[in-house]
């Protein structure tokens, strides 16, 4: 009866082993999916912009997809305005 433990035991340690290795698995493809660069995002691109606390521009940035890698060039400010009614309420 000893022996049927321990390969039962043995069993389940594989199975969770098995399981853990999966989710990272599964975590790692979800990470890539929506972080990654992708064959299809090739040629498209947006910009970027940061507010302080009084919502003034503090930084601008262009992205464009090329070669698989994001390019980033500074932007000019005024291309983010936008007016206060579009930011929450806190």
């Amino acid at each position: 009866m000893h022996k049927n433990m321990k390969k039962i035991f043995k069993g389940l340690v594989w199975l969770l082993l098995i399981a853990c290795f999966g989710f990272v698995l599964l975590i790692c493809f979800y990470i890539y999916m929506i972080y990654g660069i992708h064959a299809s995002d090739e040629g498209s691109g947006g910009l970027a912009c940061e507010y302080d606390r009084d919502y003034r521009v503090t930084k601008a940035e262009l992205y464009l997809i090329q070669d698989g890698k994001r390019v980033i060039t500074p932007a000019d400010p005024k291309l983010c305005q936008r007016s206060l009614a579009d930011f929450p309420k806190y």
